[in-house]
C-alpha cells in the first residue's frame, strides 16, 4: 500500500518515508534526482516532526551548496572546503539517527 501525505511524506507497508526532489541547480552535485529516507516510524505525528526537521536541514544544506557553487563559479574559490560528509552525519543525528 502506498499513501501520499503532505510534508514530503509517503507511507509504504506502514512505514513513513521522506522524499524530496534535488533542485535542478544542484543535480550535478548528486548522483540521484531524489532524496528518499526511511523515517523508521509508523506514527504519522512522529513522521511529520522528522520530515519538518529534515526539510529545514536539507534546505540549509542545499543553500550552503548553492553558496559554494556561487563562490566557485563567480569569485575566488573558498578558502576552506565544505566537509559534506561531516555535515550529512550531523544532519541525520539532529533528527535522532
Amino acid at each position: 500500500m502506498y499513501t501520499r501525505s503532505p510534508h514530503y511524506l509517503y507511507q509504504t507497508n506502514g512505514i513513513y518515508y521522506f522524499t524530496r526532489q534535488v533542485p535542478s541547480g544542484l543535480k550535478t552535485k548528486f548522483n540521484k534526482n531524489r532524496v528518499v529516507i526511511s523515517l523508521r516510524t509508523s506514527s504519522k505525528q512522529k513522521a511529520i516532526q522528522s520530515a519538518n526537521k529534515l526539510t529545514d536541514h536539507l534546505e540549509t544544506y542545499w543553500n550552503t551548496l548553492r553558496l559554494e557553487l556561487f563562490h566557485t563559479n563567480f569569485t575566488t574559490p573558498l578558502d576552506y572546503p565544505l566537509n559534506r560528509k561531516r555535515y550529512e552525519v550531523r544532519l541525520f543525528r539532529s533528527i535522532g539517527w
